[in-house]
């Protein structure tokens, strides 16, 4: 009897250590929270690892509810976990921390279609708090399958499109094709005027974009995004503040990716791995190192010419000529003959 009591004390000991143990992981990432400072991400990163994978939801539900620069990769591995709360708070903290990297909107798109009712209701959330209105069709088909990820499906529609057309997914679709026919070609119409050099035109066009009462965000921000980098100062700066009053998405992409059109080729891309500036790699760079290697060798050649150029200046055109040893190179140098 003793012992069977001496068994349950130490289990109980052992279970106490080690509630207080995850109890402290939790409170550090709290405190880490409420203290931002230098080591901030670091503590949070910290507690990510000492927490069990059942408690690592909790801490990226306290990330849902601030917004921390810095935190990417960690955010990155959330979305990538397999435990699907995990993924699914996650979600809302990249919502909350837009605009983080292009490879999170890729993976909230991509969780849209998951068969888990939890992640798909947390990626229709995050969709729409980041304002991303590029995935409508799949949207509509959660909205179709009913239940509590058609109920969310519906919230996320009305807020990406400032409006609720009821349950009647018929409607929607209707309501979204005639838009798209409408504003289809004013937005293709405006990227061909961007692509000029006509600056009244541009303007005109940029205007006409932002009056749109509202507009379908992603496509208006793609459209406007290569003028961030017009030769006009104003023009690049009415196009930045045209990107910052329409939101969304793309648009905070495009500004964070330092003033570069982001387009859905650059999107599309499915590595879950942290997503550089695209226009750091590729074969523009690859052309750039070519040139330093052919000048290289130009300079190899004239500095060999420029070295044997003075040897002859040397043998010919200063008194080093009339020296015996030059003489003898020359051929210049004869001996005198005995008399017999």
């Amino acid at each position: 009897m003793l012992r069977a009591c001496s068994l349950i004390l130490v289990c109980g000991l052992l279970t106490a250590v080690e509630t207080s143990g995850e109890s402290a992981a939790l409170a550090r990432a709290r405190a880490a929270f409420e203290s931002p400072g230098t080591n901030q991400v670091f503590e949070i990163e910290s507690s990510l690892h000492q927490v069990k994978p059942g408690e690592r939801s909790a801490i990226f539900a306290l990330l849902a509810d601030h917004k921390i620069t810095g935190i990417e990769s960690i955010l990155d591995d959330g979305l990538n976990d397999k435990d699907p709360a995990v993924r699914a708070s996650a979600m809302g903290a990249v919502a909350k921390n837009w605009p983080t990297q292009a490879s999170h909107l890729v993976l909230l798109r991509r969780e849209l279609d998951s068969p888990d009712a939890q992640v798909a209701q947390a990626a229709l959330g995050a969709i729409a708090n980041i304002g991303d209105d590029r995935e409508t069709g799949k949207i509509l088909s959660r909205m179709e399958s009913g239940g509590a990820v058609g109920q969310q499906a519906r919230v996320s529609l009305a807020r990406l499109y400032g409006s609720d057309l009821g349950e009647d997914v018929g409607t929607w679709r209707t309501a979204f094709q005639d838009r798209q026919q409408r504003l289809e070609p004013m937005i293709a119409s405006a990227k061909a005027v961007f692509s000029g050099s006509d600056n009244q035109a541009i303007r005109a066009s940029l205007h006409q974009l932002l009056m749109i009462h509202n507009p379908p965000r992603s496509d208006v921000a793609e459209a406007i995004a290569p003028l961030l980098t017009n030769a006009d100062p104003e023009i690049a700066r009415l196009a930045r503040e045209g990107l910052k009053n329409l939101g969304g998405g793309m648009a905070a992409l495009a500004i964070k990716v330092g003033a570069q059109p982001v387009t859905d080729f650059y999107l599309s891309h499915n590595s879950a791995a942290p997503v550089a500036n695209p226009v750091q790699v590729g074969p523009d760079v690859d052309s750039k190192k070519e040139p330093l290697r052919d000048n290289s060798d130009f300079y190899v050649i004239i500095a060999v010419a420029c070295f044997g150029l003075t040897i002859l200046w040397l043998m010919f055109r200063t008194p080093v000529k009339d020296t015996v040893p030059m003489k003898v190179l020359t051929g210049r140098y004869k001996r005198k003959k005995k008399p017999s």
